[in-house]
C-alpha cells in the first residue's frame, strides 16, 4: 500500500492579476475585447510601424510601460501603423477607481482611407477585486496494488481527495445598476473526491497443442466535485415533467404555466409539455432563478461524465494475434442546447425536420409520443431544460479492433530482421448508447467532447459547455480500417 500526499500552488493570471487585458483587431473597423486570465489570445499590434500577428502574448503587458497595479492611471501611445490610417494615434489605458474596480478604455482619433467620419473613443467598464491571491490545491492519495494466483490476477487502486482553495471565479451575482460584470476573487473551495481501478488477468491454455496465451484488462474510475455549499459541478437544472396534456379539461385542472411558452401567445394547447408543480403555489415558475428562490426548477441531471471505463482485450496463438479495445462513459446527462439539431422545426419551423421526428410526436390521433405537438419556436422544449428531453448518453465505443500475424523468426532472421508483423486495424466500428432510441443525427461520443480523443469543449458552464464543440457542431468519429506492415531491423 501506498500514501501520498501532494501540495501545490499555481498562479491565477499571466502576470499581475489586478490588470485587465484588451485586444483590437485592425481589420477595416475598430473594436474592444478583453483576455481571458490566461491570456492565451491572438491579436494584432503595432510597436514598429508594421502590422504583424502576436500569438499567445499578453501585449498589453509588453507595451503599456510595463504595467502595475499600484499605479492610479498608467497607459501608452501606439505609433500609427503605416499605410493603415491617416494621422491620430493610439491610447490604451487604466484607471483604477477608488473603489477597486478597475475601468479600462481604448482610445482612437483618427481618418481611415476613404472614411469622412473619425472614429471617437470607446470605453470598457472592468471589475476586480483588490485582495488577490494564489489558488492552492491539495491533494491526498491512498493506493493499493496487489497480485495473486501467481500473478495471473493483479488489481492497482486509488482513491483521492484533491481541496482547491481561493478558487479564483465570479463573485455573487451583482445588479444591472452595477454597470460592469460582477468582479472575480479568491471566492470559491472545491472539494473533488475520485477512484480509479485497474484489474487484470493474464493466463493461457492449450489450443491444438500450441499455446494461447491471453489477457483481460479493465479500468474503471469515477469522481465527484462540489462547490459552493456542497453543490455538485455539472448539475443540470431543470423542470419536471409529468407527461403531455391530454385535453383542454387537463390544461384548466393543472397549474398555470404561462412561463413555459410553447406559443407566440403563450396560449397552453393539448399536446404541449406538462410541468409539475413542485412547491404546490398552482404557478409553474423559476423563482428568482436562485439556489436560494428557484420555484419549481430542481435539480434533474449532471452533465459530468461518471463512471469511465475500458475494457482491453488481446490473445496470441501460433503468431496469429487478435486486440480488441472498448471504452465508454457509465452514466452522463445531456439537454440538448436549443440550436441543436436534436430539435428540428420545435426550434425554427423552416429547419429541416429530423426523420425521426415523423410519426413521433404527438397528434389527436399519436397521444403516446414521445415529442409534443408540432410547433416552431417552442422554448418549452429548447429553452426549457425537462425530466422529459434529458439524454441519457452513456456509451460504449469499439474503439480498436486489430488482427494480425507475426512472420516465424527462422523466416525474418534469414532476412537480417528482427520481427515482422502484417495487420489489419479497424477504428470506431461500432457505438452504442441509451440517445441511439431516439436519434443517431449526433455522434454521443463529442456531444460534451468528454472522449479525450476529440474536442476540448469547455464544461465550465454545465448545460451545454462549449457549442463550437460538441452539442452537433462538431464533426462525428470517423470510422477506418487500414492495413500495416511492421518491421524491426
Amino acid at each position: 500500500m501506498r500514501i501520498s500526499i501532494r501540495k501545490q500552488s499555481r498562479n491565477i493570471c499571466w502576470q499581475d492579476p489586478h490588470i485587465p487585458r484588451y485586444m483590437l483587431w485592425l481589420d477595416g473597423k475598430i473594436s474592444v475585447g478583453k483576455y481571458d486570465d490566461s491570456g492565451l489570445f491572438t491579436t494584432y499590434w503595432s510597436a514598429d510601424n508594421s502590422l504583424r500577428q502576436v500569438s499567445a502574448s499578453p501585449w498589453l503587458d509588453e507595451n503599456v510601460n510595463a504595467l502595475t497595479s499600484d499605479m492610479e492611471v498608467f497607459g501608452k501611445c501606439i505609433e500609427p501603423v503605416s499605410g493603415f490610417y491617416d494621422g491620430g494615434a493610439w491610447f490604451i489605458g487604466v484607471h483604477k477607481l477608488m473603489d477597486g474596480r478597475l475601468a479600462g478604455f481604448f482610445h482612437a482619433e483618427s481618418h481611415w482611407p476613404g472614411v469622412s467620419a473619425a472614429y471617437k473613443s470607446i470605453g470598457v467598464t472592468y471589475s476586480s477585486d483588490n485582495g488577490l491571491t494564489w489558488e492552492t490545491a491539495t491533494t491526498t492519495d491512498v493506493g493499493l496494488d496487489f497480485g495473486m494466483l501467481n500473478k495471473r490476477l493483479q488489481f492497482n487502486g486509488d482513491y483521492y481527495i484533491r481541496k482547491t482553495t481561493d478558487m479564483y471565479t465570479v463573485g455573487e451575482t451583482l445588479p444591472d445598476v452595477f454597470g460592469a460584470s460582477s468582479p472575480k476573487g479568491n471566492y470559491a473551495d472545491m472539494t473533488t473526491k475520485g477512484w480509479e481501478i485497474t484489474l487484470t488477468w493474464r493466463d493461457q491454455f492449450t489450443l491444438a497443442e500450441k499455446p494461447f496465451n491471453y489477457e483481460i484488462r479493465g479500468t474503471l474510475s469515477d469522481y465527484i466535485s462540489t462547490i459552493y455549499a456542497g453543490k455538485r459541478v455539472g448539475e443540470i437544472w431543470g423542470y419536471v415533467t409529468e407527461g403531455l396534456f391530454k385535453d383542454q379539461a387537463d390544461i384548466d385542472s393543472h397549474a398555470d404555466q404561462t412561463l413555459i411558452q410553447s406559443s407566440s401567445k403563450r396560449i397552453t394547447y393539448p399536446g404541449d409539455v406538462k410541468i409539475k408543480d413542485l412547491n404546490g403555489d398552482h404557478v409553474i415558475d423559476y423563482g428568482n432563478n436562485t439556489v436560494d428562490d428557484h420555484g419549481d426548477k430542481t435539480v434533474i441531471g449532471n452533465a459530468l461524465p461518471r463512471y469511465a471505463y475500458s475494457i482491453n482485450l488481446s490473445g496470441d496463438w501460433n503468431n496469429f494475434f487478435l486486440s480488441a479495445f472498448f471504452q465508454g462513459v457509465g452514466k452522463q446527462d445531456w439537454y440538448p442546447s436549443s440550436e441543436c439539431i436534436f430539435w428540428g422545426q420545435y426550434n425554427r419551423p423552416y429547419n429541416n425536420m429530423p426523420t425521426w421526428h415523423q410519426g413521433n410526436y404527438w397528434t389527436e390521433d399519436n397521444t403516446d409520443a414521445y415529442l409534443p405537438r408540432y410547433a416552431g419556436y417552442n422554448a418549452s422544449l429548447k429553452s426549457t431544460p425537462q425530466t422529459r428531453y434529458l439524454q441519457n448518453v452513456a456509451y460504449i465505443r469499439l474503439k480498436n479492433l486489430q488482427f494480425g500475424y507475426t512472420l516465424p523468426q527462422p523466416i525474418v532472421s534469414k532476412a537480417k530482421l528482427q520481427n515482422v508483423r502484417v495487420y489489419i486495424s479497424a477504428e470506431n466500428l461500432w457505438c452504442w448508447s441509451p440517445l441511439y432510441k431516439h436519434t443517431r443525427d449526433l455522434d454521443v461520443t463529442n456531444i460534451y467532447g468528454s472522449d479525450p480523443d476529440l474536442t476540448d469543449a469547455d464544461m465550465s458552464s454545465g448545460l451545454n459547455g462549449n457549442r463550437g464543440s460538441g452539442d452537433g457542431n462538431s464533426y462525428p468519429q470517423m470510422k477506418s480500417v487500414s492495413l500495416g506492415l511492421s518491421v524491426t531491423f
